[in-house]
């Protein structure tokens, strides 16, 4: 919320800086946050054991597998313009570049479409089978 003070009267020019406000007229406006890119930075800690100088490494979470990749919304987006409004590949990967201002490769793209098919898969065995 934003609170548009009055400091002043136009009329006769009096300072309504600690005047108490009588109520309010209030407008709306919907909009679409900033998208942008979010980079997360994973950092698994290494450490020598002083007792026995083993070299020790934390574990990342399995979901961080790569030293660069991309998350689940990234993929879901390729996904989800692909299979549910057939918007091609070449056509996704401007889009996001468009967007995000950040050109995703195609081959990425087409590597979520089949992460998704491999996710749905039982979904789908299950539906044919019905």
């Amino acid at each position: 919320m934003e609170i548009h003070a009055v400091d002043g009267c136009p009329q006769c020019g009096s300072s309504l800086g600690l005047v108490a406000a009588t109520g309010y007229e209030e407008r709306q406006v919907f909009d679409l946050p900033a998208v942008r890119i979010e980079v997360t930075a994973h950092r698994a800690e290494i450490k020598i054991c002083p007792g026995c100088g083993v070299e020790n490494r934390g574990v990342f979470p399995k979901e961080v597998s790569g030293s660069v990749q991309y998350g689940n919304g990234i993929k879901a987006w390729a996904a989800y313009f692909q299979t549910q409004h057939f918007v091609p590949i070449e056509r996704t990967a401007q889009i996001f570049e468009d967007l995000l201002n950040h050109r995703i490769a195609e081959g990425t793209l087409i590597k979520a479409g089949q992460e998704l098919a491999v996710c749905v898969e039982p979904a789908t065995a299950a539906v044919k089978e019905h």
